[in-house]
């Protein structure tokens, strides 16, 4: 028989194919993306990031609005490419937009800190992002940045791939009542 603890992983663990990640940045941070890509579907979650995925004659900006409209997370690969990248600031307008549209549930928006950040050497991060309209390429509002993003390369122990993870994979509470 299984147990409850066992039985609960193997749904956890089926549930994750259907969590969808898209992971926005700038062709410079491409090592970093595939990076994240290959971790996060390793452990069976459906990861996007347009380094692949893409397939011969398909239209980028459809795809990418796509995926970025189906997806439960988005996370934000900030660097210092891709704070100017306009690419990168209108799939965070997009996500940003769905998130207004979905009353803040989803995608649920983490930004992820680049290695080799100009930043890094005086220790203080960007405070915000800026965003466009995914049509138009407009300015939007900007992303505020001071909410809770990972930085491994700052805070190995509390922000590590396996932090990430944890996040990002499905939590199952079990209570028990005892009726006498």
């Amino acid at each position: 028989m299984w147990g409850l603890g066992a039985l609960s992983m193997r749904f956890v663990t089926s549930i994750q194919q259907h969590i969808s990640i898209f992971i926005s940045h700038s062709a410079e941070n491409n090592d970093e993306a595939q990076h994240y890509e290959a971790i996060l579907k390793g452990v069976g979650f459906s990861a996007f990031q347009y380094g692949h995925g893409l397939h011969p004659g398909e239209h980028i900006g459809e795809v990418v609005h796509d995926q970025i409209s189906k997806c439960h997370f988005f996370l934000l690969l900030v660097s210092d490419h891709s704070l100017i990248s306009p690419w990168v600031q209108r799939e965070l307008g997009l996500a940003v937009a769905l998130r207004e549209q979905n009353r803040g549930y989803k995608p649920v928006i983490i930004p992820l800190y680049a290695k080799n950040a100009g930043w890094r050497a005086s220790g203080k991060r960007p405070t915000t992002f800026i965003t466009r309209d995914f049509k138009t390429g407009k300015k939007r509002e900007p992303f505020d940045l001071s909410v809770r993003g990972l930085d491994k390369y700052a805070s190995p122990r509390a922000d590590s791939d396996d932090g990430l993870i944890s996040f990002m994979r499905p939590h199952i509470l079990v209570t028990r009542v005892d009726d006498f």
